[in-house]
């Protein structure tokens, strides 16, 4: 939501944000706008989260300017080239690497321009919790701390990094004097504000590049390895890879930064990351301390670890180039994002109709969806009233789904 919400808080132009949970607005099929942004969001899995109404509309737009966020992009291709074809989306933000535009997007559809783009950005609010949990270096009680997930075996050789990386670091550590919390299980893992309080109370935090080594361009990847996983369920990742990944390993390479770089940047807790390119943000040894992907120079990051004039160096050139520059701020991504769309807007061409009948029109029909959600939602709640309020649902033309159950 920081990201979507960056658009209407940071953009000089006027932005209307339509959730499409809430349905198709009646009002919208008379509305062309001069962008059209389709939220990353939107992509996460398949079918995709676009209902049919919405993607006429977006189809029958013709002087619209049509920008697509997208993200986890080593899933879905056929799928995602597919919709790009159909919407005639003309601009794509991607994580990719800019060298491998052409390869994924530029042949395989309509699209004119691809622009590289991150996983995230700061945002104020990341700002204001790092002010008010931030813990001196002393005063932290774990040494090293880390959450992550077990990634699937297609994803390649890059995705196992996630969890080699814990593993491995417990394994060398286990005669050492160290306060470790670095957990891999879905039911260790910390949310809220309860993420950034712990972040806060270690003193470094382990780290990988996010994304993948392997991009499943056509889908034949991930089935292969399905099938060959139904035959032999306990296969290793070594032996799958050995079986089908190798060939595909980094002929695509997916990888960028994650927002947990900044977070722990404003939170000033220090990281030991795997070494890597890191979208040319990073620099070893300037931002992070760097751990070889074999652990062959453990012992050196644990020298680098037990000085404290280094890590507070490498603290605060994180937290100088990474968050007190504005430069990866939201307010400096949606600058950009306005001058990139700006300049490829060739339509001056005004709105159908003007900016406060378009307002009041997209208001009053998102509050009528957001009402008879509420009511579909409190249907099956005992209270006063409830009766009547079904009984209105039903007239609003809702029969089927709407009215009072049991």
């Amino acid at each position: 939501m920081e990201h979507v919400e960056s658009f209407g808080r940071y953009s000089k132009f006027k932005v209307w944000t339509l959730n499409v949970a809430y349905g198709f607005p009646s009002g919208l099929r008379v509305l062309e706008f001069s962008t059209v942004v389709l939220h990353y969001s939107l992509f996460g899995s398949y079918p995709f989260a676009l209902p049919e109404k919405f993607l006429k509309y977006i189809e029958s737009l013709r002087k619209s300017l049509k920008v697509a966020f997208f993200q986890d992009e080593m899933r879905y291709c056929k799928q995602r080239f597919d919709l790009i074809n159909r919407l005639a989306i003309d601009v794509i933000y991607s994580l990719l690497d800019p060298k491998y535009f052409d390869e994924v997007y530029l042949k395989n559809t309509i699209a004119k321009t691809v622009l590289p783009n991150l996983t995230g950005y700061v945002c104020d609010q990341l700002i204001e919790k790092s002010l008010k949990f931030e813990k001196p270096f002393h005063l932290r009680e774990i040494d090293v701390g880390y959450r992550a997930r077990q990634l699937p075996f297609y994803m390649g050789r890059g995705a196992q990094e996630k969890s080699d990386i814990a593993i491995k670091f417990i394994e060398h550590s286990r005669d050492l004097n160290l306060k470790l919390d670095i957990k891999l299980n879905e039911s260790d893992r910390i949310y809220g504000d309860n993420w950034p309080k712990f972040m806060a109370n270690c003193r470094f935090m382990l780290g990988v590049e996010s994304g993948t080594s392997i991009f499943d361009l056509t889908g034949q990847i991930q089935q292969q390895v399905r099938k060959f996983l139904e035959t032999f369920p306990s296969a290793t990742f070594s032996q799958v890879e050995k079986e089908i990944l190798e060939p595909h390993e980094e002929t695509i390479n997916y990888r960028a930064i994650s927002p947990r770089i900044f977070e722990c940047a404003a939170l000033r807790t220090c990281m030991i990351l795997f070494r890597g390119g890191y979208q040319n943000i990073l620099v070893a040894d300037k931002h992070y301390i760097p751990l070889e992907k074999d652990f062959s120079n453990f012992d050196e990051v644990l020298l680098k670890m037990s000085n404290i004039n280094l890590v507070k160096e490498i603290v605060d050139r994180a937290y100088q180039d990474l968050i007190s520059s504005g430069g990866y701020s939201y307010s400096s991504f949606i600058r950009g994002f306005d001058n990139e769309i700006f300049s490829l807007i060739t339509v001056a061409e005004e709105p159908n109709q003007d900016l406060a009948q378009i307002d009041r029109m997209l208001t009053r029909d998102l509050l009528y969806r957001q009402l008879v959600t509420y009511i579909k939602q409190i249907r099956y709640i005992k209270f006063p009233g409830r009766e009547s309020l079904a009984n209105a649902a039903y007239k609003l033309g809702y029969k089927r789904n709407v009215r009072c159950v049991g």
